[in-house]
């Protein structure tokens, strides 16, 4: 008995972390199409986690956007561990020929300065699991069952849920949905790869129901913002949760 319990503690505990949004997310040779300034189209290939996402192509060769020029180049790592462009362009060159060597990252000290905003609400997260982890499970003898009588609104859900975004990866807006069982304030807000305010989507006290709202990709002053990865946060007096996108141009 004491190992089937064991067993289920296990069981759970791998569901709480395979469904948590934090530390989850890996994109691995995501496809994406796009136009250089002088009008030649290429696929280039995203890789990485929530904390930090590059770019490449089909042979693991890394590229970044140009700041000054705007075309994609094939990327070479600067003396501080950041990856810069080198000026020459992916559809004119050979990187084989030019030397590179294929994946080139920003160093791991680079990464860290990424990922350590994360980290407090990483390790709150996880003292959470280890609290879970030490309960004991006991004995079994309740079971709850939920009802909708005949009557019931069926627009009116249930219980306060957040559903996420669609489509993801998106082009050039996504519809994020989410269900109020009751009265409460609501505040949805967009966050970048570094941790900062993008724009709040919501922030107001709304009734129960179902709810779909899109984000048009911009910022709090009506500006496109970039291609990467975005979080948003979802907050009611039920809880707060934060899930992940992928916005790609």
């Amino acid at each position: 008995m004491q190992v089937l319990k064991r067993i289920l503690k296990i069981f759970i505990l791998l569901i709480v972390v395979s469904s948590s949004s934090l530390y989850s997310a890996w994109l691995d040779n995501v496809p994406w199409k796009t136009t250089q300034p002088d009008g030649v189209k290429i696929e280039i290939f995203w890789t990485g986690d929530e904390f930090y996402h590059w770019a490449h192509n089909e042979d693991n060769f890394t590229i970044v956007q140009d700041e000054k020029t705007g075309f994609w180049c094939w990327a070479e790592r600067n003396k501080d561990g950041d990856l810069i462009s080198s000026g020459y362009k992916i559809h004119l060159t050979n990187p084989d020929s030019l030397g590179f060597n294929p994946n080139i990252n920003i160093s791991k000290e680079k990464y860290m300065e990424l990922r350590q905003p994360y980290d407090e609400e990483f390790l709150e997260y996880t003292e959470n699991l280890r609290d879970f982890e030490s309960m004991s499970l006991g004995t079994i003898n309740n079971i709850v069952v939920f009802i909708r009588f005949s009557d019931e609104d069926e627009d009116i859900p249930t219980t306060t849920s957040f559903l996420g975004n669609y489509p993801n990866p998106f082009n050039p807006s996504t519809t994020i949905s989410y269900n109020i069982s009751e009265p409460t304030s609501v505040k949805l807000q967009i966050y970048n790869i570094k941790g900062q305010l993008v724009n709040t989507i919501i922030n107001e006290e709304q009734s129960p129901g179902r709810y779909n709202v899109v984000w048009q990709g911009d910022d709090h002053n009506n500006r496109n913002v970039a291609s990467g990865l975005y979080f948003y946060r979802f907050q009611t007096k039920a809880g707060t949760e934060v899930k992940k996108m992928l916005l790609m141009k």
